[in-house]
Protein backbone atom coordinates (compact mmCIF):
# COMPACT_ATOMS: atom_id res chain seq x y z
CA UNK A 1 0.00 0.00 0.00
CA UNK A 2 2.79 2.22 -0.30
CA UNK A 3 2.97 5.28 -2.16
CA UNK A 4 -0.68 4.43 -3.52
CA UNK A 5 -2.05 7.10 -6.10
CA UNK A 6 1.54 7.65 -7.10
CA UNK A 7 1.70 5.28 -9.77
CA UNK A 8 0.05 2.39 -8.53
CA UNK A 9 -3.88 1.84 -8.18
CA UNK A 10 -5.72 -0.85 -6.35
CA UNK A 11 -9.28 -2.82 -7.67
CA UNK A 12 -11.49 -4.39 -5.76
CA UNK A 13 -13.53 -7.24 -6.76
CA UNK A 14 -16.68 -8.53 -5.01
CA UNK A 15 -19.74 -10.86 -6.12
CA UNK A 16 -23.00 -9.24 -6.06
CA UNK A 17 -24.05 -10.05 -2.12
CA UNK A 18 -21.21 -7.95 -1.31
CA UNK A 19 -21.82 -5.47 -3.46
CA UNK A 20 -25.08 -5.17 -2.30
CA UNK A 21 -23.82 -4.74 1.16
CA UNK A 22 -21.58 -2.61 0.82
CA UNK A 23 -23.85 -0.06 -1.45
CA UNK A 24 -26.57 -0.49 1.78
CA UNK A 25 -23.39 0.33 4.53
CA UNK A 26 -22.21 3.52 1.99
CA UNK A 27 -23.64 6.58 0.80
CA UNK A 28 -26.64 4.75 -1.35
CA UNK A 29 -24.76 6.26 -4.62
CA UNK A 30 -24.35 5.10 -7.95
CA UNK A 31 -20.50 4.55 -7.91
CA UNK A 32 -18.97 2.51 -5.52
CA UNK A 33 -15.93 4.14 -3.89
CA UNK A 34 -12.86 3.71 -1.59
CA UNK A 35 -14.44 4.98 1.55
CA UNK A 36 -17.62 3.29 0.82
CA UNK A 37 -15.51 -0.21 0.92
CA UNK A 38 -13.88 0.79 4.06
CA UNK A 39 -16.97 2.06 5.47
CA UNK A 40 -18.54 -1.53 4.93
CA UNK A 41 -15.61 -3.16 6.58
CA UNK A 42 -14.99 -1.58 9.73
CA UNK A 43 -18.70 -1.94 9.58
CA UNK A 44 -18.59 -5.72 9.26
CA UNK A 45 -15.14 -5.89 11.63
CA UNK A 46 -17.55 -4.35 14.19
CA UNK A 47 -20.57 -6.79 13.76
CA UNK A 48 -17.99 -9.77 13.99
CA UNK A 49 -16.62 -8.27 17.70
CA UNK A 50 -19.91 -7.92 19.05
CA UNK A 51 -21.15 -11.33 17.65
CA UNK A 52 -18.21 -13.08 19.80
CA UNK A 53 -18.22 -10.93 22.65
CA UNK A 54 -20.29 -13.84 24.67
CA UNK A 55 -17.60 -16.38 23.80
CA UNK A 56 -15.33 -13.69 24.91
CA UNK A 57 -17.19 -13.22 28.19
CA UNK A 58 -17.02 -16.89 28.73
CA UNK A 59 -13.66 -17.38 28.43
CA UNK A 60 -13.39 -14.64 30.89
CA UNK A 61 -15.59 -16.25 33.65
CA UNK A 62 -14.13 -19.71 33.04
CA UNK A 63 -10.28 -18.11 33.47
CA UNK A 64 -11.66 -16.30 36.49
CA UNK A 65 -12.92 -19.84 37.89
CA UNK A 66 -9.51 -21.39 37.44
CA UNK A 67 -7.86 -18.30 38.91
CA UNK A 68 -9.02 -17.78 41.85
CA UNK A 69 -8.88 -21.33 43.29
CA UNK A 70 -4.77 -21.49 42.12
CA UNK A 71 -4.32 -18.13 44.15
CA UNK A 72 -6.10 -20.18 46.80
CA UNK A 73 -4.04 -23.11 46.50
CA UNK A 74 -0.51 -21.16 46.64
CA UNK A 75 -1.88 -18.43 49.48
CA UNK A 76 -2.45 -22.56 51.30
CA UNK A 77 -6.01 -21.49 51.78
CA UNK A 78 -7.11 -24.41 49.65
CA UNK A 79 -5.60 -28.20 49.82
CA UNK A 80 -4.98 -29.56 46.71
CA UNK A 81 -8.13 -32.13 45.66
CA UNK A 82 -10.45 -28.81 45.59
CA UNK A 83 -8.06 -27.23 43.29
CA UNK A 84 -8.29 -30.23 41.07
CA UNK A 85 -11.74 -30.58 41.56
CA UNK A 86 -12.38 -26.50 40.65
CA UNK A 87 -9.99 -27.28 37.89
CA UNK A 88 -11.22 -30.31 36.15
CA UNK A 89 -14.17 -30.93 33.32
CA UNK A 90 -16.31 -33.76 33.24
CA UNK A 91 -15.69 -36.01 30.10
CA UNK A 92 -19.00 -36.98 29.03
CA UNK A 93 -21.86 -34.68 29.04
CA UNK A 94 -25.46 -35.59 28.48
CA UNK A 95 -27.77 -33.61 26.22
CA UNK A 96 -29.57 -32.22 28.55
CA UNK A 97 -26.26 -30.80 29.72
CA UNK A 98 -24.97 -29.64 26.03
CA UNK A 99 -28.46 -28.25 24.94
CA UNK A 100 -30.47 -27.32 27.59
CA UNK A 101 -29.09 -23.97 29.76
CA UNK A 102 -28.79 -24.33 33.12
CA UNK A 103 -29.07 -20.57 34.43
CA UNK A 104 -31.82 -19.75 31.86
CA UNK A 105 -33.94 -18.21 34.59
CA UNK A 106 -31.10 -16.62 36.27
CA UNK A 107 -31.14 -13.16 34.65
CA UNK A 108 -27.88 -11.70 32.99
CA UNK A 109 -27.43 -8.78 35.06
CA UNK A 110 -27.27 -11.34 38.57
CA UNK A 111 -24.76 -13.34 36.23
CA UNK A 112 -23.00 -10.12 35.23
CA UNK A 113 -22.05 -9.93 38.62
CA UNK A 114 -20.17 -12.91 39.26
CA UNK A 115 -17.86 -11.88 36.39
CA UNK A 116 -14.36 -9.87 37.11
CA UNK A 117 -14.79 -6.17 36.99
CA UNK A 118 -12.80 -5.73 34.13
CA UNK A 119 -15.47 -8.15 32.25
CA UNK A 120 -18.48 -6.98 33.33
CA UNK A 121 -17.41 -3.09 32.21
CA UNK A 122 -16.44 -4.02 28.72
CA UNK A 123 -20.09 -6.76 28.78
CA UNK A 124 -21.62 -3.04 29.69
CA UNK A 125 -19.52 -0.76 27.73
CA UNK A 126 -20.10 -2.59 24.38
CA UNK A 127 -23.66 -3.48 24.82
CA UNK A 128 -23.53 -7.27 25.73
CA UNK A 129 -26.88 -8.18 26.66
CA UNK A 130 -27.09 -11.95 26.81
CA UNK A 131 -24.93 -15.29 27.00
CA UNK A 132 -27.49 -17.10 24.84
CA UNK A 133 -26.01 -16.58 21.27
CA UNK A 134 -22.79 -18.80 22.46
CA UNK A 135 -25.26 -22.03 22.99
CA UNK A 136 -27.03 -21.39 19.97
CA UNK A 137 -23.86 -21.08 17.91
CA UNK A 138 -22.41 -24.51 19.69
CA UNK A 139 -26.09 -26.01 18.53
CA UNK A 140 -25.79 -24.90 14.69
CA UNK A 141 -22.08 -25.86 14.53
CA UNK A 142 -23.09 -29.70 16.17
CA UNK A 143 -25.86 -30.08 13.45
CA UNK A 144 -23.97 -29.15 10.56
CA UNK A 145 -20.79 -30.72 11.12
CA UNK A 146 -20.56 -33.66 9.04
CA UNK A 147 -18.04 -36.17 8.34
CA UNK A 148 -16.73 -36.75 4.95
CA UNK A 149 -16.18 -40.77 4.69
CA UNK A 150 -14.07 -42.27 1.78
CA UNK A 151 -14.93 -46.15 1.06
CA UNK A 152 -12.72 -47.68 -1.58
CA UNK A 153 -14.42 -49.65 -4.45
CA UNK A 154 -11.99 -51.99 -6.26
CA UNK A 155 -13.45 -53.50 -9.69
CA UNK A 156 -12.25 -56.82 -9.53
CA UNK A 157 -11.85 -58.72 -13.12
CA UNK A 158 -14.90 -60.22 -14.51
CA UNK A 159 -15.62 -63.92 -13.71
CA UNK A 160 -14.52 -65.99 -16.60
CA UNK A 161 -13.23 -69.64 -17.31
CA UNK A 162 -9.84 -70.70 -16.85
CA UNK A 163 -7.94 -72.82 -19.57
CA UNK A 164 -7.15 -76.65 -19.11
CA UNK A 165 -3.30 -76.73 -18.97
CA UNK A 166 -2.29 -78.85 -21.88
CA UNK A 167 1.63 -79.51 -22.19
CA UNK A 168 2.06 -80.07 -25.96
CA UNK A 169 4.01 -82.93 -27.61
CA UNK A 170 5.67 -80.38 -29.45
CA UNK A 171 7.36 -78.70 -26.50
CA UNK A 172 8.40 -81.48 -25.08
CA UNK A 173 10.28 -82.34 -28.37
CA UNK A 174 11.69 -79.44 -28.16
CA UNK A 175 12.73 -80.23 -24.85
CA UNK A 176 14.39 -83.08 -25.90
CA UNK A 177 16.01 -82.12 -28.98
CA UNK A 178 16.38 -78.12 -28.53
CA UNK A 179 14.45 -77.47 -32.06
CA UNK A 180 10.98 -75.79 -32.80
CA UNK A 181 9.00 -77.75 -35.60
CA UNK A 182 8.52 -75.30 -38.63
CA UNK A 183 5.14 -75.35 -38.12
CA UNK A 184 3.28 -75.30 -34.77
CA UNK A 185 0.24 -74.00 -32.88
CA UNK A 186 1.63 -74.97 -29.31
CA UNK A 187 5.30 -72.45 -29.91
CA UNK A 188 4.55 -69.35 -31.72
CA UNK A 189 5.82 -65.21 -31.10
CA UNK A 190 5.98 -63.93 -28.05
CA UNK A 191 4.51 -60.84 -28.92
CA UNK A 192 1.75 -62.59 -31.60
CA UNK A 193 0.49 -63.76 -27.78
CA UNK A 194 -0.67 -60.34 -27.24
CA UNK A 195 -3.85 -60.17 -30.69
CA UNK A 196 -6.25 -60.79 -28.00
CA UNK A 197 -5.65 -57.91 -25.56
CA UNK A 198 -5.75 -53.90 -26.14
CA UNK A 199 -1.94 -53.80 -26.40
CA UNK A 200 -1.98 -55.10 -29.69
CA UNK A 201 1.79 -54.51 -31.03
CA UNK A 202 2.54 -52.61 -34.93
CA UNK A 203 2.57 -54.77 -38.20
CA UNK A 204 5.87 -54.28 -38.60
CA UNK A 205 6.57 -57.93 -37.40
CA UNK A 206 10.14 -57.98 -39.02
CA UNK A 207 11.21 -55.73 -36.36
CA UNK A 208 10.67 -58.28 -33.18
CA UNK A 209 13.16 -61.00 -32.76
CA UNK A 210 12.13 -64.14 -34.70
CA UNK A 211 14.12 -66.10 -31.40
CA UNK A 212 11.45 -65.35 -28.66
CA UNK A 213 8.57 -67.45 -28.20
CA UNK A 214 6.24 -68.24 -26.28
CA UNK A 215 3.75 -71.23 -25.46
CA UNK A 216 0.08 -71.68 -25.92
CA UNK A 217 -0.12 -73.16 -22.28
CA UNK A 218 1.43 -69.73 -21.28
CA UNK A 219 -0.88 -66.95 -23.68
CA UNK A 220 -3.89 -68.88 -22.61
CA UNK A 221 -5.11 -68.01 -19.22
CA UNK A 222 -9.15 -68.32 -19.73
CA UNK A 223 -11.81 -68.91 -22.48
CA UNK A 224 -11.65 -66.09 -24.39
CA UNK A 225 -15.35 -65.11 -25.52
CA UNK A 226 -14.64 -61.22 -26.85
CA UNK A 227 -11.77 -58.86 -27.64
CA UNK A 228 -9.48 -57.60 -24.47
CA UNK A 229 -11.08 -60.14 -22.89
CA UNK A 230 -7.63 -61.67 -21.27
CA UNK A 231 -6.62 -58.04 -20.50
CA UNK A 232 -6.54 -58.66 -16.37
CA UNK A 233 -5.39 -62.09 -16.99
CA UNK A 234 -2.26 -61.40 -18.30
CA UNK A 235 0.39 -64.57 -16.93
CA UNK A 236 3.81 -63.34 -15.31
CA UNK A 237 7.11 -63.97 -17.49
CA UNK A 238 9.12 -66.31 -14.81
CA UNK A 239 10.54 -69.45 -17.06
CA UNK A 240 12.41 -69.41 -20.07
CA UNK A 241 13.72 -72.21 -22.00
CA UNK A 242 16.74 -71.37 -23.90
CA UNK A 243 18.27 -73.15 -26.51
CA UNK A 244 21.79 -73.29 -28.85
CA UNK A 245 21.86 -76.23 -31.35
CA UNK A 246 25.37 -74.82 -32.46
CA UNK A 247 27.58 -72.83 -31.06
CA UNK A 248 27.54 -69.93 -33.74
CA UNK A 249 23.82 -70.00 -34.12
CA UNK A 250 21.67 -67.51 -32.29
CA UNK A 251 20.20 -68.56 -28.81
CA UNK A 252 16.21 -69.50 -28.86
CA UNK A 253 14.35 -68.57 -25.95
CA UNK A 254 10.56 -69.79 -25.03
CA UNK A 255 8.69 -68.65 -22.57
CA UNK A 256 6.32 -71.18 -20.60
CA UNK A 257 3.92 -71.26 -18.27
CA UNK A 258 5.20 -72.38 -14.42
CA UNK A 259 2.31 -76.19 -14.85
CA UNK A 260 4.61 -76.72 -18.28
CA UNK A 261 8.06 -75.77 -16.02
CA UNK A 262 7.00 -78.26 -13.37
CA UNK A 263 5.49 -81.38 -15.38
CA UNK A 264 8.72 -80.78 -17.62
CA UNK A 265 11.51 -80.33 -15.01
CA UNK A 266 12.41 -84.06 -15.12
CA UNK A 267 12.77 -83.82 -18.79
CA UNK A 268 14.56 -80.62 -18.38
CA UNK A 269 17.14 -82.02 -16.26
CA UNK A 270 18.49 -84.83 -18.15
CA UNK A 271 18.15 -82.78 -21.47
CA UNK A 272 21.42 -81.64 -23.10
CA UNK A 273 19.50 -79.35 -25.27
CA UNK A 274 17.90 -76.70 -23.42
CA UNK A 275 18.31 -74.84 -19.91
CA UNK A 276 15.46 -73.38 -17.97
CA UNK A 277 15.80 -70.32 -16.49
CA UNK A 278 14.35 -68.26 -13.69
CA UNK A 279 13.41 -64.87 -14.61
CA UNK A 280 11.75 -61.81 -13.11
CA UNK A 281 11.31 -58.28 -14.60
CA UNK A 282 13.07 -55.80 -12.56
CA UNK A 283 9.98 -53.41 -11.50
CA UNK A 284 12.11 -51.99 -8.32
CA UNK A 285 15.32 -49.89 -8.48
CA UNK A 286 17.19 -52.26 -5.55
CA UNK A 287 16.03 -55.80 -7.28
CA UNK A 288 18.89 -57.37 -8.54
CA UNK A 289 18.47 -58.15 -12.07
CA UNK A 290 17.81 -61.07 -13.36
CA UNK A 291 17.54 -60.01 -17.12
CA UNK A 292 20.61 -62.07 -17.95
CA UNK A 293 18.83 -65.04 -17.24
CA UNK A 294 21.69 -66.25 -15.28
CA UNK A 295 20.18 -66.01 -11.69
CA UNK A 296 19.07 -69.56 -11.43
CA UNK A 297 19.89 -72.22 -14.52
CA UNK A 298 18.70 -75.98 -14.47
CA UNK A 299 20.78 -77.22 -15.42
CA UNK A 300 23.49 -75.46 -14.10
CA UNK A 301 25.73 -76.22 -17.15
CA UNK A 302 24.88 -77.85 -20.45
CA UNK A 303 25.98 -78.87 -23.51
CA UNK A 304 26.84 -75.82 -25.11
CA UNK A 305 27.66 -72.88 -22.25
CA UNK A 306 26.08 -70.06 -20.98
CA UNK A 307 26.19 -66.90 -23.07
CA UNK A 308 23.43 -64.26 -23.14
CA UNK A 309 21.57 -63.90 -26.16
CA UNK A 310 21.94 -60.90 -28.18
CA UNK A 311 20.84 -57.48 -26.74
CA UNK A 312 17.79 -57.24 -28.86
CA UNK A 313 16.45 -60.30 -27.54
CA UNK A 314 17.11 -59.41 -23.90
CA UNK A 315 15.51 -56.28 -24.59
CA UNK A 316 12.58 -57.56 -26.16
CA UNK A 317 11.92 -60.21 -23.10
CA UNK A 318 12.22 -57.13 -21.09
CA UNK A 319 9.81 -55.26 -22.74
CA UNK A 320 7.70 -58.00 -23.20
CA UNK A 321 7.42 -58.77 -19.30
CA UNK A 322 6.96 -55.61 -18.53
CA UNK A 323 10.83 -54.75 -16.73
CA UNK A 324 10.51 -50.57 -14.90
CA UNK A 325 14.69 -50.30 -14.59
CA UNK A 326 17.11 -50.69 -16.85
CA UNK A 327 20.80 -51.87 -16.21
CA UNK A 328 22.92 -48.32 -17.01
CA UNK A 329 23.16 -45.69 -19.48
CA UNK A 330 24.20 -48.16 -22.25
CA UNK A 331 21.34 -50.36 -21.72
CA UNK A 332 19.07 -46.99 -22.20
CA UNK A 333 20.84 -46.20 -25.62
CA UNK A 334 20.64 -49.69 -27.01
CA UNK A 335 17.28 -49.45 -26.30
CA UNK A 336 16.51 -46.07 -27.39
CA UNK A 337 18.73 -47.49 -30.44
CA UNK A 338 15.99 -50.26 -30.87
CA UNK A 339 12.90 -48.69 -30.49
CA UNK A 340 13.95 -45.79 -32.91
CA UNK A 341 13.68 -42.74 -30.26
CA UNK A 342 15.98 -40.33 -29.24
CA UNK A 343 18.11 -40.92 -26.60
CA UNK A 344 19.33 -37.08 -25.84
CA UNK A 345 18.02 -33.78 -26.74
CA UNK A 346 20.36 -33.72 -29.95
CA UNK A 347 18.60 -33.95 -33.37
CA UNK A 348 19.60 -34.29 -36.63
CA UNK A 349 18.48 -32.26 -39.47
CA UNK A 350 18.10 -35.31 -41.48
CA UNK A 351 15.30 -36.98 -39.73
CA UNK A 352 11.59 -35.60 -38.53
CA UNK A 353 11.43 -36.33 -35.01
CA UNK A 354 7.91 -36.27 -33.18
CA UNK A 355 6.00 -35.43 -30.07
CA UNK A 356 7.09 -38.60 -28.40
CA UNK A 357 10.84 -38.72 -29.52
CA UNK A 358 10.22 -41.51 -31.97
CA UNK A 359 12.42 -40.45 -35.67
CA UNK A 360 10.90 -40.96 -38.40
CA UNK A 361 12.59 -41.55 -42.07
CA UNK A 362 11.95 -39.36 -45.07
CA UNK A 363 9.05 -41.26 -46.94
CA UNK A 364 10.98 -41.34 -49.90
CA UNK A 365 13.46 -43.40 -48.37
CA UNK A 366 13.02 -47.12 -48.78
CA UNK A 367 11.57 -48.98 -45.09
CA UNK A 368 15.05 -49.81 -43.28
CA UNK A 369 15.12 -53.69 -42.40
CA UNK A 370 14.61 -54.33 -38.61
CA UNK A 371 13.66 -50.91 -38.10
CA UNK A 372 9.50 -49.82 -36.80
CA UNK A 373 8.61 -47.68 -39.49
CA UNK A 374 5.63 -45.93 -37.02
CA UNK A 375 6.29 -45.32 -33.72
CA UNK A 376 5.74 -48.13 -31.06
CA UNK A 377 5.64 -46.41 -27.79
CA UNK A 378 1.74 -46.31 -27.59
CA UNK A 379 1.84 -49.94 -27.76
CA UNK A 380 4.23 -50.27 -24.84
CA UNK A 381 2.38 -47.57 -22.96
CA UNK A 382 -1.13 -49.84 -23.38
CA UNK A 383 1.34 -52.96 -22.55
CA UNK A 384 2.87 -51.78 -19.59
CA UNK A 385 -0.26 -50.13 -18.43
CA UNK A 386 -1.79 -54.20 -18.39
CA UNK A 387 1.31 -55.16 -16.50
CA UNK A 388 1.51 -52.99 -13.85
CA UNK A 389 -2.50 -53.14 -13.22
CA UNK A 390 -2.89 -49.25 -12.59
CA UNK A 391 -0.25 -49.13 -10.49
CA UNK A 392 2.39 -45.79 -11.18
CA UNK A 393 5.34 -46.61 -13.14
CA UNK A 394 5.77 -42.71 -14.50
CA UNK A 395 9.28 -42.05 -12.30
CA UNK A 396 10.65 -44.98 -13.39
CA UNK A 397 13.48 -45.54 -16.54
CA UNK A 398 10.45 -47.17 -19.16
CA UNK A 399 8.03 -44.25 -17.47
CA UNK A 400 10.04 -41.73 -18.45
CA UNK A 401 11.32 -43.26 -21.75
CA UNK A 402 7.65 -43.51 -23.00
CA UNK A 403 6.47 -40.42 -21.97
CA UNK A 404 9.15 -39.21 -24.01
CA UNK A 405 11.37 -37.94 -21.34
CA UNK A 406 14.93 -38.15 -22.21
CA UNK A 407 17.30 -40.33 -19.64
CA UNK A 408 20.96 -38.73 -18.38
CA UNK A 409 23.64 -40.79 -16.44
CA UNK A 410 22.70 -39.58 -13.05
CA UNK A 411 19.47 -41.45 -13.58
CA UNK A 412 21.17 -44.73 -13.44
CA UNK A 413 23.10 -44.08 -10.62
CA UNK A 414 21.34 -45.20 -7.12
Amino acid sequence: MRKLGQGHSLMFFAPPEVDHRIREAGSNSGCVAVPDILRWVMSETCADIQHHLPHWACQGMDYQTRHIPWRNFRSGKLPGHKLAKAWLRPEEKTLETLYIEQNRDVPFESRLLEMAPEIQEQCRRLGVKSLEMLKMDEEQEREVEQEVQNEHQIERPAKATPVAHVVHQDVKDFVRMGTIPMTTDAITSAFSTLAQTSAVPPSSNSVWSPRLFATADFSRTIEVEHSNAIDDYLRPVHWILSSRTRPESDWTLVIISPHEANELLPDIRRSSSVQLHMYTPKVMQVMKAADDLKFYNIPSSGLIPWSEPLAIQLNQLNLFAGQLYLKDYSAYKDLCSFLGILATELSTEDNRVQRDGFIEHDPDDPPTPGRFQTSPLPFLKELFGLRRKGQSYFTTHLGKILHSRVLTEKDFAL
